[in-house]
């Protein structure tokens, strides 16, 4: 792996409704060491990944915990990129994005349930 895991709990924030709690090595978080890893390749930069959203319908995923939407994504497109909807769409994958490339990870996005929903299902099959 090109960078350290992180594991960030999101919450939202309820004064701004923004997700708080991305790790340092985020592609949003716009820190040194985020810069550091997308040089590197290791992550795509913000503005590719917005493109996989506009082309594709789909969430990034959390690189530390892949059954989670990003964070940092989800206030990015909520603060530049209001006509998207991150309520809808699956997950694209980091690891699949990195081994295979951004057109296989969208492609298998398509097939990936969205933890929302799975979450959903589970608490109304009970």
């Amino acid at each position: 792996m090109c960078y350290q895991k992180c594991k960030p709990e999101p919450n939202v924030d309820p004064r701004t409704g923004l997700y708080i709690g991305q790790c340092n090595a985020c592609p949003f978080a716009y820190t040194d060491e985020s810069e550091y890893v997308q040089n590197l390749g290791c992550l795509p930069e913000p503005f590719h990944i917005v493109e996989m959203k506009k082309q594709s319908g789909h969430n990034w995923a959390c690189h530390g915990d892949e059954d989670k939407i990003c964070s940092g994504f989800v206030n990015h497109i909520k603060e530049n990129y209001p006509e998207l909807d991150t309520d809808t769409g699956n997950l694209i994958s980091y690891e699949t994005w990195y081994h295979h490339g951004p057109e296989v990870a969208m492609k298998e996005a398509d097939t990936r349930w969205p933890k929302q929903l799975t979450l959903t299902l589970e608490v109304q099959s009970q």
